[in-house]
């Protein structure tokens, strides 16, 4: 990718010039500003999505997978970890032509289309039954879902390199605005009642709800006692709940940027419900 004009916004700082070269940070910028003056298109909207998914992560080998520096995930490396990461192991960035990397990822992606898919994505608060307004006459037939786990509560900064990349902050943002409430296991219950009362409104009878669901060390609780609680009084009747394993301890990021420690990850659930006809705790009228 030519340089033919410089971006108006290069972030700075060690950070930066360790995650990504400079003239693959640079040229990364010129794309960033250039969808976010324009990003109405089909096309530049595939791209932005291409890009969103190579902007960090672990590469192979031989060829290069992402533009940024070795990550041993896919989620956002933090600022201070990552730089000590990459320090205490001399890993430096390479240079990522974007136009080669998009080209490999847009193959994969779109090549073999059958026909042209639709849908639809809404940045919205599913607790708020207002949020499901648009649907209008739709109903689901399936609700598949992973909410975050309790006492999980860095689903914002995991994201915060595609936040920006979206006309977000060079910086991390660590707060949790917004996002369910964790101060107990029976609050956070409540707070997931509210989501599976509202899907349940707009489901039809029989329709499905499939939770991948589990737990982290640090919080005393079981996982599916949790969503068992959530389900009570929801509109949706428990139909069973498969084990579905453990996450491979050797892949998980806070093993690879903390200091070392390793832990037992909690085994996962998949948990199957179904459309009841009792009425849903939560109030279904708009807010």
């Amino acid at each position: 990718m030519e340089e033919i004009d410089r971006p108006r916004d290069v972030p700075e700082g060690e950070f930066w010039a360790l995650a990504y070269h400079p003239r693959t940070l640079r040229n990364l910028c010129r794309v960033r500003e250039a969808l976010l003056r324009n990003c109405d298109s089909e096309r530049r909207i595939a791209l932005r999505a291409v890009i969103l998914g190579a902007l960090h992560g672990p590469n192979a080998r031989s060829t290069a997978s992402y533009l940024s520096n070795q990550c041993p995930r896919t989620f956002a490396p933090k600022p201070r970890y990552a730089v000590n990461f990459w320090k205490s192991r001399g890993l430096r960035p390479s240079q990522i032509d974007i136009r080669d990397l998009v080209a490999i990822r847009a193959a994969r992606y779109f090549d073999g289309e059958a026909s042209p898919k639709t849908g639809l994505i809404r940045k919205v608060d599913s607790r708020r039954s207002a949020s499901y307004m648009r649907l209008g006459a739709r109903q689901f037939d399936w609700v598949i879902t992973s909410p975050p786990y309790y006492g999980m509560r860095t689903y914002i900064p995991d994201q915060w390199l595609r936040n920006w990349f979206m006309g977000g902050p060079s910086s991390t943002d660590y707060s949790n605005r917004g996002q369910l409430e964790h101060g107990s296991p029976e609050v956070f219950s409540n707070e997931l009642r509210k989501v599976w009362a509202n899907t349940a409104v707009h489901s039809r009878e029989g329709a499905r709800l499939v939770i991948r669901f589990g737990g982290i060390n640090d919080r005393q609780a079981d996982p599916t006692g949790v969503v068992k609680e959530s389900l009570k009084k929801s509109g949706w009747e428990l139909v069973t709940i498969v084990a579905a394993g453990r996450s491979p301890s050797g892949r998980r990021q806070v093993e690879h940027f903390g200091r070392g420690e390793r832990s037992t990850p909690i085994e996962e659930f998949d948990v199957w419900a179904s459309r009841s006809d009792r009425p849903a705790q939560a109030a279904a009228a708009p807010q």
